[in-house]
């Protein structure tokens, strides 16, 4: 014989046991959407600053690590360094 009384604290039980589990499951895809959120954000923000260093660098001469931009010197601005790379055995 089972208690009238003992079913319902029972149902009322897992009742309140399957509320906690929906709570919980809420709150764990809220916080699994606000990660998805937030690394969609880091995402582009990192093209963002893929885009701008790409756009910089073919605007730029040769950068070395130190930042010292290499100068370009015209060929035709030393015309006379054929005879010293001859006379250094530089045969080029």
């Amino acid at each position: 014989m089972v208690k009238k009384g003992s079913t319902n604290s029972l149902d009322d039980k897992e009742k309140s046991l399957k509320q906690k589990y929906e709570e919980i499951e809420k709150k764990r895809e809220k916080e699994r959407k606000e990660k998805e959120e937030e690394q969609k954000k880091k995402i582009e923000e990192a093209k963002k600053v893929l885009a701008k260093s790409l756009e910089c660098n073919s605007t730029t001469t040769e950068t070395k690590a130190s930042g010292f931009k290499r100068p370009t010197i015209p060929k035709n601005q030393y015309p006379n360094t054929s005879f010293i790379s001859s006379k250094y055995g530089n045969t080029n």
